[in-house]
């Protein structure tokens, strides 16, 4: 199955995107930075698109004004010359537009319009401070977020859910969601002994989880909890990530497994939740 494609192109780490990133933007080190940066530069292309349109409503707005001042002017004009007295029309003010108007007097054989536009910027520069929140998908040991940290579809989520129904369905909704995560941080790892070609292949893996095959969706029906897992691991809630950086690569269960198989565990460093310990690795002196 094809990995996740590389969110942006013309990336200058887009070389290091399947081997080091697994082909994820999201295990990128600048991932933040390209996310927050997409995000200003939309904002600021919709901050340009309104500027225009203040501006252009602006200039119709002053043009309109002129008209009627010059309309005005010329009236009171006619009427100076047939009525000696003083007219004074000073601090005209619209609300597009600061037009001042110089005193006219009868006696001032010319007229004239001085026209002082506000050459401000219609819009204030829009600091780091001023930006709204831009809410990155994060993994966490302690729940999941609101955005998705793992997009997956609908056939990969099943998978996971069947697997967890075979392993987990008896453990506790954390316990649940920490097989889910073990799934997951195997399909995104960088470690030959998994099949990483997609998460089906993590899933049936010979050797690895219980066979999924006769899990059907009524049995999934009956165990709510089981696809929610899938949705909570998938929003980045890894448990085992209490103990483990990276999260767990191996889960087992004290009571199902054999005196030989407990040894290859042995000494190693564990996180119990529920009936289940959880590793990264196994003991070197008894590894299998």
């Amino acid at each position: 199955m094809k990995k996740q494609q590389q969110m942006y192109r013309d990336c200058p780490y887009e070389v290091y995107f399947e081997n080091t990133f697994c082909g994820d933007c999201r295990n990128c080190p600048n991932y933040s930075n390209c996310v927050l940066m997409r995000y200003r530069a939309s904002q600021n292309e919709k901050k340009r698109a309104k500027t225009k349109n203040v501006v252009r409503n602006r200039i119709i707005a002053l043009c309109a004004v002129i008209a009627l001042v010059m309309t005005s002017i010329t009236v009171m004009a006619s009427n100076a010359i047939n009525t000696p007295s003083e007219y004074s029309v000073s601090d005209v003010n619209t609300r597009n537009s600061d037009v001042v108007i110089t005193t006219l007097r009868y006696d001032d054989p010319t007229i004239v319009v001085t026209p002082e536009v506000n050459t401000e910027s219609v819009t204030e520069p829009v600091s780091e401070e001023t930006l709204p929140i831009v809410i990155v998908p994060e993994i966490s040991a302690y729940g999941p977020g609101k955005l998705y940290y793992y997009d997956l579809n609908e056939s990969e989520k099943l998978y996971l859910a069947k697997m967890v129904y075979r392993e987990a369905r008896g453990e506790s909704f954390e316990g649940k969601v920490a097989v889910v995560a073990v799934a997951l941080n195997r399909y995104f790892s960088n470690d030959r002994r998994f099949d990483r070609r997609s998460i089906y292949a993590i899933v049936t893996q010979s050797g690895q989880f219980a066979d999924i095959s006769g899990v059907t969706q009524g049995m999934l029906d009956s165990i709510p909890e089981c696809m929610e897992a899938v949705e909570a691991a998938c929003k980045g809630w890894d448990p085992t990530r209490v103990t483990f950086e990276d999260g767990a690569l191996f889960f087992y269960s004290p009571k199902n497994m054999s005196e030989e198989a407990l040894l290859s565990r042995s000494g190693v460093e564990t996180l119990t939740i529920g009936n289940h310990n959880f590793h990264v690795d196994f003991n070197p002196d008894y590894a299998p």
